[in-house]
């Protein structure tokens, strides 16, 4: 017979046993929990992505629904869109623009080749100023003169004097410079109101003179190149009678001091030294429109530290080490640190742009149809260029990346107008250093 022991034994092993079962049922159950606590966290999380999926759905078709109702009148044809923006481009006048320093009879601003190339001449003419210009006209070629301000409400006058021009009448009515013409006329052989000076500079001439009065009342213009507002003043358009030097004298007939810009000539010619050169003008245009030479720089310096800050977040220390790892390691990481910066500059080129856009949009609502241009060209194409850079950049990369980087640095060197022409020069040195 087998020998089964004492019965507080088989008790006890009887007693371990339940209690074996009973934790395993424990766990068991614990895992059921689990597993159905982990269902129910990737069945929320799928609802979550299923409801996110669903919202970003509808707000695509929805916007999809508003461009296509938006666009549907203009892009009828495949090829509409470049044909939209020559169109724009051909609607909207350039002038180059430039600062004339002190000035005087003797030492006037010269404006050269006028017939061939546009100026808007910029400044402020107070009660007792007197800016003295030259320019130099063919004859039988067109002769215009456009006066505006900026949105300070003032006045100033334009006295032009050279030869023939006893028959030049500027067409009979007034003429601004812009899309129109209005009825009344701006133009005065009346010399009498002028400075003394100015009147002592005609008579020792033996030349004809008239004068054009600046003291319109019109809406603002959109000017979509430099991307500002002008109040259209007065103006005239004729021909040169002769093939001559003329004088022009801007004087004020009030008290306050008025912000002027003289449109001289209609054809639109740019060297490459003005495009080179087009931040530090369009920089002192918006600041002759009313905005502060601090905000304006202000701004494009905290685009620029924002999105530098923002990319040093995105790398590790490690990898972008300033010192280390050889002579050529160091180069490549030092230029790809300037050319961080430079996108950051492309960056604030475009937000500074957009900012001048919606000051303007906030004075006029309705900036038309050209307001497309800027978009594009000032701000749109920069941020895609500083955009780029910032996520696919790489100094090891492919070629064609570096051959892209290097045509929007072209781009931003001559279309980029608040780029400051430093920028864009560093970083297609820094990008070229990459190809080696």
């Amino acid at each position: 017979m087998a020998h089964r022991g004492p019965p507080w034994a088989r008790q006890e092993g009887e007693a371990r046993g339940r209690g074996k079962r009973a934790r395993q049922e424990g766990e068991r159950q614990e895992g059921e929990a689990r597993g159905r606590g982990k269902r129910a966290r990737q069945e929320r999380a799928d609802g979550a992505k299923l409801v996110v999926y669903i919202t970003i759905t509808r707000a695509v078709c929805t916007s999809s629904q508003v461009m296509h109702q938006v666009m549907h009148q203009v892009m009828r044809h495949r090829h509409f869109a470049p044909l939209l923006f020559v169109v724009l481009l051909a609607s909207t006048s350039a002038h180059v623009p430039v600062f004339p320093p002190a000035t005087s009879a003797s030492d006037p601003y010269v404006l050269p080749t006028v017939t061939k190339k546009s100026y808007g001449v910029y400044g402020e003419v107070g009660p007792t100023d007197v800016i003295w210009l030259e320019m130099e006209g063919v004859k039988g070629e067109e002769m215009t003169v456009s006066l505006q301000r900026n949105e300070k409400r003032a006045v100033y006058d334009v006295a032009i004097w050279g030869e023939g021009l006893a028959n030049v009448t500027c067409g009979g009515k007034n003429w601004y410079g812009w899309a129109h013409s209005i009825g009344g006329h701006f133009f005065t052989r009346n010399l009498t109101e002028l400075p003394a000076s100015v009147r002592e500079a005609i008579a020792s001439s033996g030349k004809d003179a008239f004068v054009l009065h600046g003291d319109g009342l019109e809406e603002s213009e959109f000017e979509p190149f430099g991307v500002g507002l002008y109040w259209p003043l007065g103006g005239c358009k004729s021909s040169f009678p002769e093939s001559s030097t003329y004088s022009m004298a801007i004087v004020n007939p009030k008290e306050v001091v008025a912000s002027f810009s003289l449109g001289v000539g209609m054809v639109e010619s740019f060297t490459l030294a003005d495009l080179l050169l087009m931040s530090f003008p369009i920089y002192r245009t918006m600041v002759w429109g009313g905005r502060s030479a601090e905000g304006v720089l202000a701004i494009f310096a905290l685009s620029l530290v924002l999105y530098y800050g923002f990319k040093l977040l995105t790398v590790g220390q490690a990898s972008y080490s300033l010192v280390g790892g050889g002579t050529r390691a160091s180069v490549f990481t030092v230029t790809l640190h300037l050319i961080w910066i430079c996108g950051g500059a492309f960056f604030a080129n475009g937000i500074s742009f957009l900012i001048q856009l919606i000051l303007c949009a906030t004075i006029k609502p309705d900036l038309g149809s050209v307001v497309l241009l800027p978009l594009m060209v000032h701000t749109a194409l920069p941020i895609l260029f500083s955009l780029l850079i910032f996520f696919l950049y790489q100094p090891y990369g492919a070629w064609w990346i570096k051959v892209g980087a290097l045509a929007a640095g072209l781009y931003m060197l001559f279309f980029g107008w608040l780029s400051f022409v430093v920028f864009p020069v560093v970083f297609l040195v820094a990008v070229t250093f990459h190809f080696f």
